[in-house]
C-alpha cells in the first residue's frame, strides 16, 4: 500500500502543527519558516479530513489531549463515499461520460455512468466530491455543471 499523501509536521519555530502533501517543500502556516531544519514529522493522513483531526489533537497541549479527544465525537466513515479516496479515475470517468456536449450532468446520466463504471457510491455522493473538488458547480437540484 502507497505512504498517505499528507503530513502532519511540528514548526522547529513556533512549535505548531501544520501540513503538507507528500513532496512539497514544508512551508509554517503560522510563522512562515520554510525547509526541512528543524521539522519533525508528528503523523500523517490518507485524506484530508483524517489530517484535520491529526493535526488539531497535535496542537492541544499534552495534558489535555485525553480530555479532549473523549469530547469529539466518532467520526463514522460510509464506506460507499470511500470510493473517492481508492478511484478517483473511476468517478472521473464517470462524470465525463455523463456530461452532454455543454459540460451539463443530469443525475439519471450520472447514475448511469456510475453503474457503468461498477462504483458503489450515489450520485450525489460523486458530485459532493467532485464539488469539493472543484470539478463540479451546482446548477440545481441534480444538475451540475463539469468544470474541466
Amino acid at each position: 500500500m502507497d505512504s498517505p499523501p499528507w503530513d502532519a509536521l511540528r514548526c522547529g519555530g513556533c512549535e505548531q502543527v501544520f501540513a503538507r502533501k507528500r513532496g512539497a517543500l514544508p512551508r509554517c502556516s503560522r510563522c512562515g519558516r520554510s525547509g526541512e531544519d528543524g521539522i519533525t514529522i508528528v503523523g500523517n493522513a490518507q485524506n484530508p479530513h483524517e489530517l484535520q483531526a491529526v493535526i488539531a489533537m497535535a496542537n492541544v497541549p499534552q495534558e489535555l489531549r485525553l480530555e479532549f479527544a473523549e469530547k469529539l465525537p466518532r467520526r463514522t466513515v460510509d464506506p460507499d463515499f470511500e470510493f473517492a479516496e481508492k478511484s478517483p479515475l473511476h468517478a472521473i470517468n464517470a462524470l465525463r461520460e455523463s456530461a452532454d456536449d455543454e459540460g451539463q450532468i443530469e443525475r439519471d446520466a450520472l447514475q448511469k455512468a456510475i453503474t457503468r463504471n461498477r462504483i458503489s457510491a450515489s450520485p450525489e455522493q460523486i458530485a459532493e466530491w467532485a464539488e469539493a473538488e472543484g470539478l463540479l458547480l451546482r446548477e440545481g437540484e441534480g444538475c451540475w455543471r463539469l468544470l474541466e
